[in-house]
């Protein structure tokens, strides 16, 4: 059977409404949204400018200037389409590409619409908005990344002037890693520490223009260059900067005001609450989730794709077995398929729960700060790790042709790995959120009414209610069925007793490396796994049969394959029910109690497979969109693999540039030396 052949008999079996799904998919108006997203991709995937097929065989320089060209086309078509800002950032989404241009949406602009006063957002925003100024968000410095107050450039008011001077003091001040501030941007957002005639005032936001806009000329005082290429040859389109600055004077009116403010006379105007000015630094990592599931969506319908249409091993009469059917495969691909649409779905409602805490923020409320903050934690954290090892899997699920660039996951996997240490590194981020659950705890148990305490928690600690100390049930009914809710009530006990037991444990924990990371995860975990039994209630109520019936039991079999890697703390705990050798009566003793979880992943997994091809289509991605040429949509993998190869430029001639200056010395004594040997023998 060919590979045609093949991927037809796949999407004949599907029996989803692939378009119904992608509409559910997108974040808010459905066939409106994917309307306008197919007519963006459309535009740009048919201009040359965006074409990719020399992608591969350019050098760094030549990738940056590409970058640039692909800017300045993207902006040409939002003055020519009327595409409005939101527009724009759906683009970049869909090219993909890292490009400097990226960062002045995603990083400059929002923290100055969001932290700048009235009249810097009229000026600076709409500036910003048209490109009539191009930005950069200067955080992290060479010594000091994550830990945000321990910044040492400083920003010095001087009060006979009016002007604050920005001064980096040592080497390890040096802003670093700053994307498009090396060549790009003629504006950044500097976090530098507030030093006011009465003292340090810890770190604030400085607008300063770093580059003239006549000339592009960098200005007195400032150096800028580019780190160098990244790990992997990843991201090579962004000019990832470093700056010095010294002694560089700036205006009063250069601290980003909408908080806290500098008078004339140099003095401190607190904010309403010290974290107001938080809220514009988790965009980013609020973010990241959809973006990941995207991602992750990509690598896992190119793995599908190929599995389907390639051929290993013995099979029918005259053909070789299909390896999407070995059950290793498949289990190692669906749960990343059960992944990439549970990312998607809690991706839109962290962007929900961003947009409502900007309200209140505007509104100088910091109700919805602490939890933003631990929820965009936990998930920036299970999102970047879980879609690095996923890419990563589903690369390798490939073979051999994996590894070659034109598979198209790797060049996925080089540009999101350094998501696990950018805003925020992993490892220190997962303190924040057990920060948050150990607070949560502590405020249920000191409390009068324990019990109605846990009722009002907020939803990243919600399990909290199912404390030992305020419920009877220590571990699951029996006998399980492994449905969504068993899955759900698990992993929240799950998250329930690792909390109870690291906060009893407080002061040797510190000599147990893995207990944050552990703990952290569990907590995460549970939350999403409290947002996916929302999002079943949604998918049966909003898609028809058998549509919602398949999203259903992709979505159990994620939460189903999230308590299988669980399994370690939910035995540790004795959370899951243990049966003895030859009856059903359930005990705490008996034979492996984890068989039965196996066998009914085993089993959604053989119910899903006839589904994968109509539940990848339904991502909507176009063989442009996923550069892959083991993924394309017609299954034709080999020949657009033996296409590609084409394309090489050492192809080009049959005689390589290096055989008079290399090969052919080489080949010359090789025979010289021969004719020695002989000559003694």
């Amino acid at each position: 059977m060919s590979q045609v052949e093949d991927m037809r008999v796949a999407r004949a079996q599907t029996t989803i409404d692939i378009d119904d799904v992608k509409h559910f998919l997108r974040i808010s108006d459905g066939k409106e949204e994917w309307d306008r997203h197919s007519r963006m991709v459309q535009i740009i995937s048919e201009d040359p400018v965006f074409d990719k097929s020399r992608r591969l065989h350019m050098a760094r320089k030549e990738l940056y200037f590409r970058g640039l060209a692909i800017t300045k086309r993207l902006l040409d078509f939002q003055e020519k389409y009327h595409w409005s800002d939101q527009d724009v950032d759906a683009a970049l989404a869909i090219i993909d590409e890292g490009i400097p241009l990226y960062l002045h949406h995603m990083a400059f602009l929002p923290v100055i619409l969001s932290q700048g006063s009235t009249e810097q957002v009229k000026t600076y925003g709409g500036l910003g908005r048209a490109h009539a100024i191009l930005g950069a968000y200067a955080q992290t410095e060479l010594a000091h990344g994550t830990q945000v107050s321990k910044l040492e450039t400083t920003a010095t008011y001087i009060p006979e002037t009016r002007e604050f001077e920005l001064h980096t003091p040592r080497l390890e001040s040096t802003k670093w890693w700053i994307g498009a501030l090396a060549k790009f941007a003629t504006h950044c957002v500097v976090q530098a520490r507030l030093i006011l005639p009465e003292g340090d005032k810890g770190v604030h936001l400085f607008l300063l223009q770093i580059r003239s806009l006549e000339s592009h000329k960098i200005l007195p005082g400032i150096t800028l260059g580019d780190i160098g290429p990244k790990a992997f040859g990843g991201m090579p389109a962004t000019d990832n900067g470093f700056m010095r600055l010294t002694h560089v004077r700036v205006p009063l009116s250069a601290m980003l005001s909408k908080f806290a403010s500098v008078t004339e006379q140099g003095q401190y105007k607190v904010p309403v609450h010290s974290k107001l000015g938080y809220g514009g630094m988790v965009y980013i990592r609020a973010s990241m989730i959809s973006h990941g599931g995207w991602l992750t969506a990509k690598a896992v319908t190119i793995a599908i794709r190929y599995g389907i249409v390639r051929r290993q091993g013995n099979g029918p009469p005259g053909q070789e077995t299909q390896v999407i059917t070995y059950p290793s495969l498949r289990h190692r691909l669906l749960p990343i398929l059960s992944r990439a649409y549970a990312w998607i779905f809690v991706g839109r409602g962290m962007i929900t729960l961003y947009s409502e805490m900007l309200s209140q923020l505007a509104e100088e409320s910091t109700s919805l700060l602490a939890e933003t903050h631990a929820v965009s934690s936990g998930l920036k954290v299970l999102v970047a790790s879980s879609t690095s090892a996923d890419l990563e899997t589903a690369r390798r699920s490939m073979g051999g042709h994996g590894y070659s660039a034109m598979a198209g996951i790797g060049r996925l996997w080089a540009n999101w790995v350094p998501a696990n240490t950018y805003e925020g590194d992993n490892y220190v981020l997962v303190q924040q959120v057990i920060r948050a659950a150990v607070k949560s705890l502590q405020a249920v148990v000191s409390s009068s009414d324990p019990v109605e305490a846990a009722r009002s928690l907020p939803q990243s600690t919600y399990f909290l209610r199912l404390l030992p100390d305020l419920t009877a049930t220590h571990v699951a009914a029996a006998p399980l069925t492994w449905s969504a809710a068993d899955a759900i009530y698990l992993l929240e006990l799950r998250a329930a007793h690792m909390v109870q037991d690291y906060a009893s444990h407080l002061e040797p924990q510190s000599s147990d490396g893995s207990a944050d990371w552990r703990v952290a995860r569990a907590v995460t975990e549970a939350f999403v796994a409290l947002r996916i039994g929302k999002v079943i209630v949604e998918v049966e109520k909003k898609l028809r049969t058998p549509s919602a019936a398949t999203v259903v039991a992709l979505m159990r079999l994620y939460l189903l394959s999230t308590l299988e890697t669980a399994l370690v703390d939910l035995l540790s705990f004795d959370l899951i029910p243990r049966r003895t050798p030859n009856s059903t009566e359930t005990t705490l003793s008996g034979r492996d109690p984890t068989r039965s979880l196996r066998s009914a992943i085993a089993n959604l997994e053989q119910e899903i497979l006839p589904e994968v091809i109509g539940l990848t289509d339904a991502f909507g991605f176009t063989d442009w969109e996923l550069d892959s040429a083991l993924g394309v949509k017609d299954g034709r993998a080999y020949e657009a693999l033996w296409e590609r190869a084409q394309l090489e430029p050492l192809n080009e001639t049959e005689i390589p540039a290096g055989y008079e200056e290399y090969i052919k010395p080489i080949l010359e004594r090789g025979r010289v030396l021969v004719q020695r040997g002989k000559a003694k023998l």
